[in-house]
């Protein structure tokens, strides 16, 4: 067996940028409304009723964007190899504002057996919020 040597490990030439994209500056952002907050963990326990089949797709009408809504429907139509369990409550909302008129948004929805993850992209559309954009984990 041969003699073991020294190996030092010398730094990898990492850059963690992707190429061609410019980051979003980081700017602290007043906190979402305590009504909104519990505006977006409503939407969030409804989604995850929608992708579980328990709740059919057009009840989010008219809060999201047709691209959102064709998203749902996939979500629900999709649900019927899954088990129905209901869910009991949203234990967190994270909200941030990227620019002026624009939220994003996470939430985590616990069911009887499980938790889900709910990411939104919201818009203001007048006095109210749009969502335009959903992912369930």
């Amino acid at each position: 067996m041969p003699a073991r040597q020294n190996f030092q490990q010398q730094r990898l030439p990492l850059e963690w940028r992707r190429h061609g994209v410019t980051p979003v500056p980081r700017q602290p952002s007043p906190p979402a409304s305590t009504a909104t907050q519990r505006w977006i963990g409503r939407a969030a326990a409804a989604v995850v009723e929608i992708s579980a089949g328990m709740r059919p797709a057009d009840n989010l009408l008219r809060i999201v964007t047709p691209a959102t809504q064709a998203r749902l429907r996939i979500l629900h139509a999709t649900a019927a190899a899954r088990s129905n369990v209901p869910v009991r409550r949203t234990t967190s909302v994270r909200v941030v504002r990227t620019e002026s008129g624009v939220l994003e948004a996470c939430a985590v929805v616990q069911g009887k057996h499980r938790c889900q993850a709910v990411a939104f992209q919201l818009r203001q559309r007048g006095e109210r919020w749009l969502i335009t954009a959903v992912e369930v984990r």
